[in-house]
Protein backbone atom coordinates (compact mmCIF):
# COMPACT_ATOMS: atom_id res chain seq x y z
CA UNK A 1 0.00 0.00 0.00
CA UNK A 2 1.52 3.47 -1.21
CA UNK A 3 1.87 6.34 1.58
CA UNK A 4 0.08 9.82 0.61
CA UNK A 5 0.77 11.38 3.30
CA UNK A 6 1.84 14.92 2.98
CA UNK A 7 3.62 17.39 4.93
CA UNK A 8 2.16 15.40 8.10
CA UNK A 9 -1.61 15.79 6.80
CA UNK A 10 -3.23 12.58 5.05
CA UNK A 11 -2.43 13.73 1.44
CA UNK A 12 -1.23 16.74 -0.59
CA UNK A 13 -5.34 17.68 -1.34
CA UNK A 14 -6.02 17.76 2.52
CA UNK A 15 -2.25 19.79 3.11
CA UNK A 16 -3.11 22.02 0.51
CA UNK A 17 -6.63 22.86 0.84
CA UNK A 18 -5.76 23.92 4.55
CA UNK A 19 -2.40 25.89 3.72
CA UNK A 20 -5.04 28.04 1.15
CA UNK A 21 -7.53 28.35 4.49
CA UNK A 22 -5.10 29.37 7.02
CA UNK A 23 -2.93 31.67 4.69
CA UNK A 24 -6.27 34.34 4.11
CA UNK A 25 -6.95 35.77 7.42
CA UNK A 26 -10.70 35.65 6.05
CA UNK A 27 -11.17 32.38 4.74
CA UNK A 28 -9.53 31.34 8.17
CA UNK A 29 -12.22 32.93 10.98
CA UNK A 30 -14.70 31.96 8.37
CA UNK A 31 -13.70 28.23 8.65
CA UNK A 32 -12.96 28.33 12.36
CA UNK A 33 -16.65 29.80 12.99
CA UNK A 34 -18.00 27.51 10.21
CA UNK A 35 -16.34 24.60 12.25
CA UNK A 36 -17.22 25.83 15.51
CA UNK A 37 -21.35 25.53 14.68
CA UNK A 38 -21.54 22.46 12.35
CA UNK A 39 -18.38 20.52 12.31
CA UNK A 40 -16.37 19.09 9.57
CA UNK A 41 -19.30 18.54 7.27
CA UNK A 42 -20.61 22.70 7.19
CA UNK A 43 -16.98 22.82 6.10
CA UNK A 44 -16.58 20.38 3.57
CA UNK A 45 -19.96 22.24 2.62
CA UNK A 46 -19.07 25.18 2.69
CA UNK A 47 -15.71 24.52 0.82
CA UNK A 48 -17.37 22.85 -2.19
CA UNK A 49 -20.15 25.15 -2.51
CA UNK A 50 -16.87 27.99 -3.21
CA UNK A 51 -15.40 25.69 -5.37
CA UNK A 52 -18.02 24.55 -7.70
CA UNK A 53 -17.44 25.73 -10.82
CA UNK A 54 -21.00 26.77 -11.49
CA UNK A 55 -20.79 29.53 -8.46
CA UNK A 56 -17.70 31.35 -9.76
CA UNK A 57 -18.14 31.09 -13.85
CA UNK A 58 -20.68 33.57 -15.84
CA UNK A 59 -20.11 31.83 -19.35
CA UNK A 60 -16.33 32.57 -19.90
CA UNK A 61 -16.50 35.38 -17.50
CA UNK A 62 -14.41 34.42 -13.62
CA UNK A 63 -16.65 35.61 -10.85
CA UNK A 64 -14.22 34.51 -8.63
CA UNK A 65 -11.12 34.55 -9.98
CA UNK A 66 -9.58 32.80 -6.39
CA UNK A 67 -11.56 29.96 -6.05
CA UNK A 68 -10.51 29.13 -9.43
CA UNK A 69 -6.66 29.13 -8.14
CA UNK A 70 -7.60 27.14 -5.19
CA UNK A 71 -9.17 24.60 -6.72
CA UNK A 72 -6.26 24.58 -9.29
CA UNK A 73 -3.86 23.88 -6.67
CA UNK A 74 -5.78 21.40 -4.38
CA UNK A 75 -7.05 19.18 -7.95
CA UNK A 76 -9.66 16.36 -6.30
CA UNK A 77 -11.52 18.02 -3.75
CA UNK A 78 -13.01 14.99 -3.07
CA UNK A 79 -9.85 13.56 -1.48
CA UNK A 80 -9.70 16.28 1.03
CA UNK A 81 -10.07 14.98 4.17
CA UNK A 82 -12.53 17.61 6.01
CA UNK A 83 -12.00 15.97 9.70
CA UNK A 84 -8.34 16.42 9.83
CA UNK A 85 -8.43 19.75 8.56
CA UNK A 86 -11.21 21.11 11.36
CA UNK A 87 -9.32 19.22 14.02
CA UNK A 88 -6.61 21.53 13.12
CA UNK A 89 -8.71 24.22 13.16
CA UNK A 90 -9.53 23.80 16.77
CA UNK A 91 -6.83 22.93 18.20
CA UNK A 92 -5.59 26.36 16.83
Amino acid sequence: MKDETYGGWTNRETWCMNLHITNDEGDYRTSCETVEWGGAKALQDLWEEILDPATYTDGDEPINAEAMKVLYDVGSVYRINWQEIADGLTEE
